[in-house]
């Protein structure tokens, strides 16, 4: 039987553990050790920046050698102290090690098609996220099967790997790296989906109206605003969506014995009486009516709830927290102010780059969500500045992006349905995007409000007249306040 080693007294946390280093100042557990060797700066007893492991008699953080500690944190290949992992190298030197063998061809060399790869991952500025990842024996095989050749190094190649999660963020990292072309994902994701729901359709005659819906209405539709810019997760979504409301309602029509070339008005308005969501088919039927894969019928058009949003107080509220409450997350209150001041979708300050945000001849600085620029006024400019400065996730893979709420994955930024999570623990929803909305109608004119917010001039113009707000009371008021 095997004796297990006794447990000793930390000098440092006073608990008791089995393992540990026997210092000067007594025994050091693992755990503390791991935490001093993240402190860094000047010592007090030699004045070197230095790491700072040990303890001086006033538990001043000290370096090894005015605290008399002979183990060495210096690594073996690169000379830099801190936290080893293997044969006494630093994590950026054990990273840079692993991936030498696992990026092998075969020859015992790196594979070079491949070095860019490698040279993403070990600059890396927080290189355990890299040791962390390639723990996964999923990371090694895939990254293993490009190394030797048996996975060609192209997008059809990455499709043929297992694990759709893991598969798409090593795509992505490829991408970023310039190792492989840039391809929108969601539009492949839809075009595999597409493959998938015309194969589960039985009926010919069902399929081929899909087939052609598909292919006329809504993979263009995609293709197009992939190649403009990236496409918006939620615009395949909804593509998915009236493509099964699409099926659902030619299988009404097949079961009342009619095909779409015999649709008559009263398929409609039974269809309109009794399916329950009868709206969501509106897109097919126009597409329908318009390509003349059926005679002109009239569509029942569903009335759109539009609600004024959140009180005045209750947005005011919100915007003296996000403006006062250093303790939150910047990123947070910037994306907060975003859409309580501005009037942003969640989608669309998730997708907002660098560029967007700008400073002229060293002015206030200014953003874009729309075709004319808005200034930020004060604290607004200075909270943002402050979040430029120190941008989240750039720790990680994702080093190079120039989105400003950069997400996990390469080249990516944060999705919407995150950051909405995020803003919705602070309370601001989609109410509070409404109410700020409906604020700026009531100060602004319509047609400035949607050339400064990127809204659709429709969309003001509507939302102003249910507030009881137009140009002619926009006037009114400032020649009142002139006289």
């Amino acid at each position: 039987m095997t004796a297990r080693r006794a447990a000793k007294t930390c000098s440092r946390c006073g608990l008791d553990w089995r393992f540990g280093f026997a210092w000067p100042e007594g025994f050091v557990c693992r755990s503390c050790v791991t935490r001093a060797v993240k402190v860094r700066g000047a010592c007090p007893g030699c004045g070197d920046q230095r790491l700072l492991v040990g303890r001086d008699d006033a538990t001043r953080p000290i370096c090894v050698d005015c605290a008399g500690i002979t183990t060495c944190f210096r690594c073996a290949t690169c000379g830099e102290e801190g936290q080893q992992w293997y044969s006494a190298t630093c994590v950026s030197c054990s990273l840079a090690r692993r991936l030498t063998v696992v990026l092998d061809d075969g020859t015992g060399q790196l594979a070079p098609s491949l070095v860019p790869l490698f040279e993403r991952l070990c600059s890396m500025a927080n290189p355990l996220s890299g040791m962390t990842w390639l723990n996964k024996v999923a990371v090694r095989q895939r990254l293993g099967s490009l190394a030797d050749g048996s996975t060609p190094l192209t997008h059809e190649g990455i499709d043929s790997l297992c694990g759709t999660q893991g598969r798409e963020f090593l795509r992505e990292l490829l991408v970023d790296s310039g190792l492989l072309p840039y391809r929108d994902k969601y539009l492949a994701a839809f075009e595999a989906w597409r493959v998938r729901r015309l194969a589960s359709i039985d009926d010919p005659a069902v399929k081929r109206e899909i087939a052609l819906y598909l292919s006329w209405r809504h993979s263009r539709d995609l293709a197009v605003r992939a190649e403009a810019g990236r496409l918006p997760a939620e615009a395949a979504n909804v593509a998915r969506d009236r493509t099964d409301a699409a099926v659902r309602f030619l299988g009404f029509l097949s079961g009342r014995g009619r095909a779409l070339d015999e649709l008559e008005q009263a398929d409609v308005d039974a269809w309109f009486a009794t399916a329950s969501n009868p709206q969501a088919a509106d897109d097919f039927l126009v597409f329908a009516v318009a390509h003349r894969r059926c005679r002109k019928i009239d569509i029942p058009r569903g009335k759109r709830r539009s609600s004024p949003g959140c009180s005045a107080a209750h947005l005011a509220e919100l915007v003296r927290r996000l403006l006062d409450d250093d303790g939150l997350e910047l990123s947070d209150r910037v994306a907060g102010l975003f859409v309580v001041l501005f009037a942003q979708p969640v989608s669309r300050v998730a997708s907002l780059r660098l560029g967007d945000i700008c400073e002229v001849d060293d002015g206030p600085l200014s953003i874009s969500f729309g075709p004319d620029p808005i200034e930020l006024p004060e604290p607004v400019a200075t909270i943002v500045a402050s979040y430029l400065a120190s941008r989240s996730r750039m720790n990680t893979t994702n080093t190079t992006t120039d989105y400003l709420f950069p997400g996990g994955r390469p080249g990516a930024h944060v999705t919407a349905q995150r950051l909405a999570a995020r803003l919705n623990r602070l309370g601001i929803t989609k109410s509070a995007r409404q109410g700020a909305l409906s604020h700026l109608l009531s100060e602004v004119p319509a047609a400035v409000v949607a050339r400064v917010t990127g809204y659709a001039t429709d969309t003001t113009a509507a939302r102003a007249a249910l507030a009881g707000s137009d140009w002619a009371r926009y006037a009114a008021l400032k020649q009142a306040a002139l006289r």
